[in-house]
């Protein structure tokens, strides 16, 4: 029993040394961080912001096009129905003489 709580105390106590060492920050490293945390914050909002102020003007300029869209429509000539001719009738087709049909063989009873 006493060699395995050697062993357990020769790996832990440099383990719970070096996580002491690694994982405590001065007051100085806690500001910094705070610091880097409040510049990261208003880096964020800033950005947020530039990406309202696009959307807004994205939704503008697409309200823009298709208000031109639809009034380029509007001024286009509107077409003809389909029943009013758009070109003068064709004039009839001259009858051709083609040579009478044979008649056909008699029937046998």
């Amino acid at each position: 029993m006493k060699n395995s709580v050697n062993r357990f105390g020769k790996i832990a106590m440099p383990v719970l040394l070096m996580g002491l060492l690694a994982g405590c920050a001065t007051n100085q490293q806690m500001a910094q961080l705070n610091k880097s945390i409040a510049d990261l914050k208003s880096a964020s909002d800033e950005t947020r912001g530039v990406a309202q102020d696009a959307s807004i003007k994205a939704a503008a300029a697409t309200k823009a096009s298709d208000d031109a869209r639809n009034a380029s429509k509007r001024s286009r000539p509107r077409r003809l129905p389909s029943s009013v001719p758009t070109k003068p009738p064709r004039p009839p087709p001259v009858p051709t003489r083609r040579a009478p049909k044979p008649a056909p063989p008699p029937c046998l009873p």
